[in-house]
C-alpha cells in the first residue's frame, strides 16, 4: 500500500548547474565554423525564395550575424577565460559519459530522428498550401541543409562545453543554486 505522502512527494532533482571558466578560442572557432556554412546557405535560401525583407528573414540575419561575429570577437580578440555553464545529470550529460567521443555523431543522429518526427506530426496536423519540397533538389538542400547544420552546431557546442568543463580545474568549477 502506497502512502499518500509519497505518492505527492516531488522527487528532488539530481540536476546541477555548473559554472566554469574556459579559452574563448574554442567557441569561437566553433562558432565560425558552423556560422559561416549556415549564412552561406541561409543567404541562398533567402535568394532562391525571394525573400530579404520579411521579419523571419531579418531576425535570422541578425542572429546568424551574431554568431559570426561573436566567433570572430572570440578569435581574434578576446583575451582572458570565458565564463560557460553546463548542466550535470540531465540526458544530454548522461550521454556524453556514457558515449565519449560518439557523443557527437548519436547525438546528431537523435536529434535527426527527433525532427523527423516533430516534422511528420506537424505535416499531419497542419494543412498547408504549398507542398514543403515543390522547388526541387536545391530547395530540400537549402531548407534542410540549414536545419541540419543548426542541429548539429547544437551538438558540437554541448559536446565542447562538457569536455572544457572536465578538462577545467576544479578551481574554476562552481556549482549555482537555480532552485
Amino acid at each position: 500500500m502506497t502512502d499518500v505522502k509519497t505518492f505527492f512527494r516531488r522527487k528532488k532533482s539530481k540536476k546541477k548547474l555548473m559554472l566554469f571558466s574556459t579559452d574563448p578560442k574554442v567557441l569561437g572557432k566553433i562558432d565560425l565554423l558552423f556560422g559561416l556554412p549556415m549564412t552561406a546557405i541561409w543567404l541562398l535560401r533567402c535568394h532562391e525564395l525571394v525573400r530579404w525583407t520579411d521579419f523571419n528573414a531579418i531576425f535570422t540575419h541578425a542572429v546568424l550575424a551574431f554568431i559570426v561575429f561573436s566567433g570572430l570577437y572570440n578569435l581574434f580578440i578576446r583575451r582572458g577565460a570565458v565564463e560557460r555553464n553546463v548542466t550535470l545529470g540531465d540526458v544530454w550529460h548522461k550521454a556524453y559519459l556514457r558515449l565519449g567521443r560518439w557523443f557527437v555523431p548519436v547525438g546528431f543522429a537523435a536529434v535527426v530522428v527527433g525532427l523527423f518526427a516533430l516534422v511528420t506530426v506537424l505535416s499531419l496536423v497542419i494543412d498547408g498550401e504549398v507542398p514543403t519540397f515543390s522547388g526541387g533538389f536545391s530547395h530540400i538542400v537549402t531548407s534542410l541543409g540549414w536545419m541540419l547544420i543548426c542541429m548539429l552546431y547544437g551538438v558540437v557546442r554541448r559536446y565542447v562545453d562538457f569536455r572544457a568543463y572536465y578538462r577545467a580545474p576544479v578551481k574554476s568549477r562552481e556549482e549555482i543554486d537555480w532552485y
